[in-house]
This record gives C-alpha cells, structure tokens and sequence, in this order.
C-alpha cells in the first residue's frame, strides 16, 4: 500500500455527517482526520440572557437521540448554580428515565447500525431479511425503551416534565407495572444477541494507547452523576470548574467540533470506558451477560464498545427494573415547583449519555438570566481517540486491501457511536493578513 489516500467522504449508520481521510505515503502512515462537517450550531451562545427555567427546554434540542442526558444534566447543573434542592425520588426518578435513553439509543445502534457490519450486511434493511428475528427483538425493545422515555419524561423525545427542581407529572403504577414486565424480555433477547455477536469470527482487534474517563459511584454503576474517574485507578474528582484544568479543549481548522486532551493524548468515553471502570458494581443480570460475553477487563479494543453497549442494555434493564419496584412500593410525593427560591450563582454537572461523560456549565445574574455556557458531549472527548484509533488500526491492517481497510475503519468510527449533532457548537475562524 502506496502512496494512498483512503477518503471516506461519508461515514454511514452513523449520527449525523462527517468523514475520515487516512493519507499513506509508501506504506507509511502520515495521518488521519476525523472530521466533524455539520455546521456549527451555537448552542452555548443561544443560551446567553435565557431565563434559567428555559435552558433545559433549549438544549435537549442538541439531540433527539440523547434528548434527556441533555435535560437531566442541565436541570441538575441549573439546580446546582441557584442553590436548589431537590428530594431523592427526583433524583431516582431522573436516573429511570436516563435509563431508558440507555435502553434504546444502545440498541438503535447495536441492532440497525453495528450490527450489519458483523454479519456481513450493507444495512439494516438488508439484516431484517438475512436475521428477521434478530431484528425483530431489536424493534420490541426500542419500542418499550421510547414509551418508557414518553412516560416518564412526557414526550419519546426531548422531555418536558423534568424541570429544575423536580417533575411536573408522575408516570401512574399501572404505566410502571407495564415496564416492569416488560423489561426482562429485553434482558433475554440482549444475552442472546450477545452470544450472537460474541460467535463471529475474524473481528477485528486493535490495542491502542490513551486513558479511559467515566462518573463512577461507589455503591451502583454509574450512568446519572457522580465522580471523576481513569480505569487507571486514579479518582478525579470534580471540585467545581476544576473539570477544565484536567480535560483541555481545543480547536483544529478541520473540524467543526473541538478535540479534548488528557495530558497532552487522546482519551475514551463511552460504554467500554464505563465498563472498565465500573463493572464490579454491574447488576446481577448485568454481570451474567459481561461473563456471557467473554469479554476480560480492563478491555482496550475499540470494536469491543459494541459488546460494552449489549452488556448496558442489560444492566440498565435490571436496574430500571430495581428502580421501579421501589416506586411502585413507595409511591410518589408531589412536588411543590413554586417554592424554589433560587440564587444567582455558578453551576457545574456531570452525567453519562449512552456515548460517553457529558458536562454541562452555567452562570446566571442577579435576574436569573444566563450570563456563561459550557457544554462539553461525549463525541467532542472521543474525536481526537477516534483518530487516534484510526492510526494505530492502519499501522496493524496496512498490507490488507483498501477494501478490507475501508470497511474496518468504518467499523471502528461506528463502535464509537458518534453523534455528531451533538459535538458541532465550536467553529474556528482564523483570518490572516499579508502586506
């Protein structure tokens, strides 16, 4: 392989537009760009003079696949800034509904967009034909996951009834009773899917460099909020704006999203990062279906994030399962919305989406107006490893066909499940003058 260029113009089953271009020079690897094409979509300056009980609403339209991470993220980080307190439901409550935004961007990706590529498929259209029932389970559960968010979270997509300070409505025991029912049969067609996946041969395997960085709570896995955390062993835990002295953004011409940095290298967020860090605290389903993987942690291999991703399918449904008992024993206290008495101040929270460790910053005056945004998604921290990823795989597969190096290259931006909506806020403008 020789003076190649690889030019994947468009990157398919993936969320949103954006391409890679690996350049070869006599066999030898002289880089690659990820590049993230959508234009820049000014979230973070939108949100500038907003009353604080209109942020939410706003950023959840950042993504309709990780509507409520946004949400819940936001209120949190709102409550956070203006001194608000709110009770253990809400936060329960909130983690069921981050749950089910779990349940079903995981397997819209695993069943219609991963998998395909393992079973030799050109899409999803063509997997129902070759593996009906596979996709089948695939439909059933991305059902139940999207009524679950409509219940819970008011609409399917970017909820309305979670709101700084708590819910607005309740899901009814008769709506949870249907859940918790409907929840195991989610568990059993994801164990089966994993042993699916688990029995195909030849998949492709690289080792790369770089840390791992996920929330981590010492009692449950964690997918709503919590510390810092490397799979290296090191707890970072978060002192109020301390996040952006240990994870350094930057801007690169071709992109229009930024790269984050962990000590100068590349860094991994997502479901294998989770894994690593947080799998002794897996529900007991959940850990059935890590040993029915056969995956051995700590896992550095990109492509296994697709396995990582089945395994969350299955814990997020014991866990949402767990949650919903507790509920339908104790009930719901109502809320009192008007009594808040919120303060001017600075507010940070951090929380998983399905992809990855998501941040969200505000400021708000003495009228309760935002004055300062910061919004760092998954995908911004994972573009700088996706590339990463993309070199250490060419190093490994550059003597097979540009066919063959084609397909797993998009394999790996794919494992990543980038949603790319989400990470294009930041543009760079550079202008220069010569006399």
């Amino acid at each position: 392989m020789s003076n190649k260029t690889i030019n994947l113009q468009h990157i398919a089953r993936v969320e949103g537009y954006g391409s890679l271009t690996v350049d070869m020079n006599k066999g030898i690897l002289k880089g690659a760009k990820f590049q993230v094409l959508e234009g820049a979509r000014f979230f973070e300056g939108i949100l500038l003079g907003k009353k604080y009980y209109d942020v939410s609403i706003i950023v959840s339209r950042i993504c309709a696949i990780c509507s409520v991470s946004h949400s819940v993220v936001s209120t949190r980080a709102i409550e956070n800034a203006l001194g608000i307190i709110t009770l253990q439901q809400t936060h329960e409550l909130r983690e069921l509904l981050v749950l089910s935004e779990f349940i079903q961007s995981h397997i819209l990706h695993e069943y219609f967009l991963a998998l395909p590529d393992y079973l030799r498929q050109p899409s999803a259209i063509a997997l129902a034909q070759s593996h009906p029932e596979l996709v089948k389970k695939g439909f059933h559960g991305k059902r139940i996951a999207n009524e679950m968010q409509r219940k819970i979270g008011g609409r399917a997509v970017h909820p309305i009834r979670n709101v700084v300070g708590g819910f607005t409505m309740f899901p009814t025991e008769n709506e949870l009773q249907y859940f918790k029912n409907e929840l195991p049969k989610i568990i059993e067609d994801t164990l089966s899917t994993i042993k699916i996946l688990r029995n195909i041969p030849n998949q492709p395997s690289i080792s790369p460099k770089g840390d791992y960085i996920a929330i981590f709570n010492p009692n449950h896995y964690a997918y709503y909020q919590a510390d810092l955390l490397t799979y290296k062993g090191s707890k970072l835990t978060i002192e109020k704006a301390k996040y952006k002295e240990l994870l350094i953004e930057e801007v690169r011409s071709y992109s229009h999203t930024k790269f984050s940095t962990l000590n100068d290298e590349s860094f991994m967020v997502g479901a294998l990062a989770r894994l690593n860090i947080n799998y002794k605290f897996l529900t007991d389903k959940g850990k059935e279906a890590l040993e029915v993987s056969g995956l051995e942690l700590p896992d550095i291999n990109p492509y296994h994030i697709n396995m990582a991703q089945l395994i969350e399918i299955v814990d997020c449904c014991q866990r949402s399962v767990n949650l919903i008992e507790n509920f339908l024993i104790n009930g719901f206290q109502r809320e009192d919305l008007s009594q808040l008495n919120p303060k001017t101040g600075n507010g940070i929270a951090l929380t998983e989406a399905p992809r990855g460790l998501l941040i969200h910053e505000y400021s708000f005056d003495n009228d309760l107006n935002c004055t300062y945004c910061n919004i760092i998604t998954p995908t911004t921290f994972n573009q700088y490893k996706i590339e990463t990823d993309c070199e250490d795989l060419i190093h490994r597969y550059h003597k097979e066909p540009k066919e063959s190096m084609e397909l797993k290259l998009n394999m790996l931006v794919r494992a990543y499940d980038p949603c790319i909506s989400c990470s294009a806020h930041a543009l760079s403008l550079k202008i220069n003058y010569e006399e």
